[in-house]
């Protein structure tokens, strides 16, 4: 029912494989894009110069394009809350996380940002494009005080239009400024059996891996029955 194909990059001359696989995802979506990964890391900066990599051009020139056009479009992106798995750290390793999260995440208010580029060419991000973390929550005993912690995104997954995906163990790290999306394994998967459903408020041929792929982690995000 769908169709794989591998982007492997283990030496520096074919990174780029992966991060153009992305690339060409975003760019050629028509609705939507869903993505799960540890990070997102869409600038930085190199010998005193800030620089972007295609992942961030990419996003942003497929929101210009839905904006100047007034087409609906959006892109989900879910990514731990901060990029730690525990709490056990000293204040200065969590300032220092913390700033590195700032600075280098799609999300920040950092000059290079997408967030900030979208804002500077008159966009309200938000209608485009929206940044999710989760959390768990309990009560602790015996005080019955509320508990809560991050639950920390290691799953790396982008689904497209519930067409297609692209998964494996890359991660969106600032290795894609070099050229790549680290040094790891991807699958591409494209639907071949449809299913009906709706996008955009219109009937539609969803794929069923895909579509089902995206409905079941929701599903679970939102502590919905599977």
């Amino acid at each position: 029912s769908m169709v794989d194909q591998n982007f492997f990059s283990s030496d520096r001359k074919r990174t780029s494989c992966i991060q153009n696989a992305f690339c060409s995802l975003i760019q050629n979506s028509k609705y939507h894009v869903y993505i799960e990964d540890e990070f997102i890391v869409t600038f930085k900066q190199k010998n005193g110069d800030w620089k972007s990599n295609k992942l961030g051009d990419t996003l942003y020139k497929r929101i210009m394009k839905a904006h100047k056009k007034k087409k609906n479009w959006k892109a989900i992106i879910l990514v731990p809350l901060r990029p730690v798995k525990t709490f056990e750290e000293t204040h200065g390793q969590f300032e220092t996380r913390k700033m590195m999260s700032t600075r280098y995440s799609a999300s920040s208010k950092a000059l290079h940002s997408i967030i900030t580029r979208l804002k500077a060419s008159g966009v309200n991000p938000s209608n485009y494009i929206q940044f999710y973390s989760l959390r768990t929550w309990g009560v602790s005993e015996p005080h019955a005080f509320l508990a809560t912690s991050q639950i920390y995104t290691h799953s790396k997954v982008m689904i497209v239009d519930d067409r297609k995906c692209i998964f494996g163990n890359t991660r969106v790290s600032a290795n894609i400024v070099e050229g790549g999306i680290d040094d790891n394994d991807a699958f591409f998967v494209q639907d071949k059996e449809m299913v009906k459903s709706r996008m955009d408020g219109k009937d539609y041929d969803a794929g069923v891996f895909a579509s089902g792929l995206r409905q079941k982690l929701m599903r679970e995000h939102l502590g919905c029955d599977l």
